[in-house]
């Protein structure tokens, strides 16, 4: 069911990675609930925003960063939907630290123990890259639980190439780990951030140094994985994304996905998608036009 625990270098790196995760939340107005949900890989915190009788959404995060992070990027959903965001065991700091496989009981499990915790029969879904692929394991395992699914430069889908990633990411982070200066930080971080932001560099500079990194990407689903999950579904890529090719991307997802109703790439855009106030409007606009023009062809 899960792999390594303890994803933390110690009690100072902890209580670090703590004080980034209040920043973040910071930024947001206060979730309407907060509440904890035993699950098969352990405890799990969930922040809840949004009316009650609304559309349930539930957002699952990227690697190493927390719910937070996640929810201040798509703020503009938190008035229309019930949003869910857990904070993923073995990457949030909120959660426990256990870092579960990508199978049935693991992560697939994981993922049908937060939605039913929650009380709910069926949820819209979106994931961020890391996030993506604990999403995919849902709709692999649980069809049934997923109303509709957004991936946001998910992992899961395709790899991008091991010789780029070398050059682009592994010397630049052996060479800020002999001098780890502010130069090198960005130099490294510029492979993935479209663009710099200050609370995110800093963020990451610190993530680097407390958490133990598991550099590996999720395993790809498979080519017939996801031929009984038949519900809506929206993948946006990344021009640049040196992670996932956008490309090859859109080429599997059309493969991979009975009812992939709409794709998008974001011009320009590295993995990391920019941290503007004009991209985020862009996106929970391209999101809610989604999901709102779904419902009403449901209805």
């Amino acid at each position: 069911m899960t792999g390594s625990t303890g994803i933390f270098r110690n009690q100072s790196a902890r209580e670090c990675m703590q004080q980034w995760y209040d920043r973040f939340l910071d930024r947001l107005p206060p979730p309407a609930a907060r509440t904890t949900i035993d699950t098969r890989c352990g405890s799990t915190h969930v922040l809840v925003y949004g009316p009650p009788d609304a559309p349930p959404l539930l957002c699952l995060h990227g690697a190493v960063a927390g719910a937070p992070h996640a929810l201040y990027e798509v703020r503009g959903l938190l008035d229309r939907y019930r949003v869910y965001a857990p904070d993923i065991v073995g990457q949030s700091v909120a959660s426990a630290e256990v870092r579960p496989r990508f199978d049935a009981e693991g992560f697939g499990g994981w993922a049908q123990d937060v939605v039913r915790g929650l009380g709910l029969s069926r949820t819209h879904v979106m994931g961020v890259s890391w996030g993506g692929s604990v999403a995919l394991q849902l709709a692999v395992h649980a069809p049934a639980l997923v109303d509709r699914l957004v991936l946001l430069v998910s992992a899961g889908l395709v790899a991008g190439s091991p010789w780029q990633a070398l050059v682009k990411v592994g010397w630049p982070m052996l060479r800020w780990r002999l001098r780890p200066t502010r130069e090198h930080l960005e130099a490294l971080l510029s492979a993935n951030l479209t663009t710099l932001d200050p609370m995110w560099v800093g963020f990451m500079g610190d993530a680097f140094r407390s958490v133990k990194m598991d550099f590996s990407a999720p395993p790809l689903v498979g080519d017939d994985d996801l031929r009984g999950f038949d519900r809506p579904t929206m993948l946006i890529a990344a021009e640049h994304d040196l992670s996932f090719p956008a490309k090859a991307m859109l080429t599997r997802a059309s493969a991979l996905f009975p009812n992939l109703v709409q794709t998008h790439v974001i011009e320009g855009s590295k993995h990391c998608p920019p941290f503007e106030d004009e991209f985020r409007g862009w996106l929970c606009e391209r999101i809610q036009c989604f999901l709102d023009r779904e419902l009403s062809a449901a209805a």
